[in-house]
């Protein structure tokens, strides 16, 4: 079982950079869980941590 915080520890990250430090298939599963949002193409976030402004920022650079 991974931590997402440590694996996307800015808030937001590339997904296919959390894929391989973990797997598609989790990725999958904690997108359709809820427990990660996608919010751009190829950019997954933490959803308690999508309303920041910084982790918006981080997202749009990705």
């Amino acid at each position: 079982m991974h931590m997402l915080s440590a694996l996307v520890p800015h808030g937001a990250g590339r997904r296919d950079e959390v894929t391989l430090a973990s797997s598609s298939s989790s990725v999958a599963r904690w997108l359709s869980d809820g427990d990660l949002v996608l919010l751009h193409p190829g950019v997954v976030a933490l959803p308690e941590r999508v309303r920041e402004w910084d982790v918006r920022a981080r997202a749009a650079t990705l």
